[in-house]
């Protein structure tokens, strides 16, 4: 069984202070890497002590209940409710479910009264849409529902948490993390790109107009260009705006000698599950992805995270840019190549913000990446802004 870090015992004890006023939804706060999924096992095992009826609810199963992961590690064992199990036993204590599952069968036999009999049920990855619905078949009197999410922010249209959540629990930073050595300090690099012709989509950037943007203009090429300069040789996870400018990429860097393989939500699932070990075994690979390793993908060897794509979503950049920022024995630091003005527009991944259980209420700030270098080398962003002549070169 783990051994709790300090913040994390805090955390848990914060939560308990907010349970004992009458509390029962609260959101819990920490970063990628921050161990969300140790806290949250760590509170099953102690009301399973006690008799309780516990439930995780997730959007994707696996991630959850991968062999050695952290339930294994509690030596928890869940029944899995997901597509695949089609007849359910409603008498155990702990069960992982995948939501849309759950969604799909409430009105079945005995659904909605299993949903109602919990005394603790926790939702990962919080801030997305999919669980709102759950809401209204869960016994708000009765239950305790902790809210486990790095980015406790909706934007737009979206319900905002507000909704559903009664307050919040953060006991940690990002900048605290790297500090403490439980994080890798990252290191930023950019290179300007003009989005003034791309429009938004339902909250953010056309991703079919991004990518077509990154594939006319050749884009690949720096990607190329700087991820040799900068990183070569190193493990990288890549962010792609559209499939089409995702495997032109991939078919690029091929041709120039990287290995590089891509995925999205197409992919079928043998093959992905190949890819995936591929990438985890391999020390130079490149993984290219549409989508799909946003949250919940966990492979601490990553040491770059390429942006190639631009978000207008804070989460969704802080999301991605946490893939890279797990420490191993030889890896203390990663790289962050931005191809999309993400940091310019959303401030450092490990700069100080606050939140409130209703999102993103402050800190953060400029950043400075000197403008008119479009497909040009990357520039070292700094973090304090600034001279127009502060950006240095790196590596000319």
């Amino acid at each position: 069984m783990f051994e709790l870090r300090l913040y994390q015992n805090k955390t848990i004890q914060s939560l308990r202070q907010k349970m004992s006023i009458g509390l029962k939804r609260i959101i819990m706060c920490l970063t990628t890497g921050g161990g969300k999924t140790v806290i949250f096992c760590y509170m099953i095992s102690k009301a399973l002590e006690k008799n309780k009826r516990c439930l995780i609810l997730t959007h994707r199963t696996e991630l959850l209940t991968q062999a050695g992961g952290t339930l294994s590690q509690f030596n928890l064992n869940p029944t899995i409710v997901n597509p695949k199990n089609n007849k359910l036993d409603f008498t155990k204590l702990l069960y992982v479910a995948m939501t849309k599952t759950v969604l799909s069968r409430i009105n079945k036999d005995g659904y909605k009264d299993w949903l109602k009999s919990f005394d603790l049920i926790i939702i990962d990855e919080s801030h997305l849409q999919d669980f709102n619905s759950l809401f209204e078949y869960i016994d708000l009197d009765k239950t305790y529902v902790i809210g486990a999410t790095a980015t406790p922010e909706r934007k737009g249209n979206q319900t905002a948490l507000d909704e559903f959540y009664q307050d919040i629990v953060n006991e940690i930073t990002i900048t605290e993390l790297i500090e403490l050595g439980y994080l890798a300090k990252p290191n930023s690099f950019g290179v300007s790109i003009d989005l003034s012709k791309i429009k938004t989509k339902a909250g953010d950037y056309d991703s079919e107009m991004l990518g077509t943007l990154y594939n006319e203009t050749k884009l690949y090429n720096g990607v190329f260009e700087n991820y040799q300069r900068l990183t070569p040789n190193k493990k990288a996870i890549i962010f792609s705006p559209s499939i089409k400018a995702s495997l032109k990429l991939v078919e690029e860097l091929t041709i120039k000698g990287l290995n590089i393989k891509h995925i999205d939500g197409n992919t079928p699932s043998t093959e992905r599950k190949s890819i995936l070990e591929w990438f985890k075994d391999t020390p130079n690979a490149l993984l290219s992805n549409v989508g799909i390793l946003t949250a919940g993908f966990d492979e601490a060897t990553i040491e770059v995270v390429i942006l190639y794509r631009a978000t207008k979503s804070l989460p969704l950049f802080l999301q991605m840019v946490g893939r890279g920022s797990r420490t191993t024995e030889t890896k203390k630091e990663f790289t962050i190549l931005d191809f999309g003005n993400n940091i310019t527009r959303h401030g450092f991944w490990e700069q100080e913000r606050e939140w409130a259980w209703h999102g993103w209420i402050g800190g953060g700030g400029r950043s400075c990446l000197a403008p008119g270098r479009e497909r040009g080398n990357m520039i070292n962003i700094c973090l304090s802004c600034c001279e127009e002549s502060c950006p240095r070169e790196i590596g000319q």
